[in-house]
């Protein structure tokens, strides 16, 4: 298996902090993963709650593309949404922790950490073509800020579409939005 690697400059990293790498490691559908970039916001959908949006993908300048409503051909991209429920309602990780990989069609514990995962692939004129979720494994968060989400990875997706398994880390991103349609480019 091939492995994508990004550093991100130590600018990005916050005075003497280390940040992961982006490095990714597996297929999905046969295609190895091609990890450019990711960006991370937490997103408050409901009253009394949040949950973490990560987004990694193939493009260069995740965040830009999304910002100008914007579609890269070829788009391969894994999101994550992180939470923690709780009698109080569901909120975004504030510390280190680990979140095990629920299928979305799964309710998952009543309580604790959890993550739901999928995986997309677009074709040149940036029609989905392929779809999985993640069924398993698990998300370790280590660092949490105003820099974003850095942490490892290890899922298996649905209908044995594949595996991959590695480390991330996230810039925020405001525009990160539920549905990122946009133009073909």
């Amino acid at each position: 298996m091939r492995r994508f690697v990004l550093a991100f400059a130590c600018a990005a990293c916050g005075g003497g902090s280390s940040r992961l790498a982006l490095a990714l490691d597996g297929t999905v559908y046969g295609q190895s993963v091609a990890a450019v970039d990711a960006v991370s916001k937490v997103q408050t959908p409901f009253q009394s709650g949040s949950f973490a949006d990560i987004f990694i993908s193939n493009e260069p300048d995740v965040c830009g593309v999304i910002s100008a409503a914007r579609l890269a051909t070829n788009r391969q991209a894994i999101r994550i949404a992180l939470a923690t429920r709780t009698d109080a309602g569901v909120s975004a990780p504030t510390a280190p922790g680990t979140y095990p990989v629920y299928s979305r069609s799964v309710e998952g514990p009543t309580r604790g950490n959890r993550a739901t995962i999928s995986y997309e692939l677009h074709d040149a004129s940036c029609k989905k073509v392929r779809t999985a979720d993640g069924i398993s494994g698990s998300v370790a968060v280590l660092e949490v800020g105003s820099s974003g989400y850095a942490g490892t990875l290890d899922i298996t997706f649905s209908d044995n579409a594949g595996h991959v398994s590695g480390t991330f880390s996230t810039t925020p991103c405001a525009a990160l939005r539920g549905n990122l349609d946009g133009i073909c480019f």
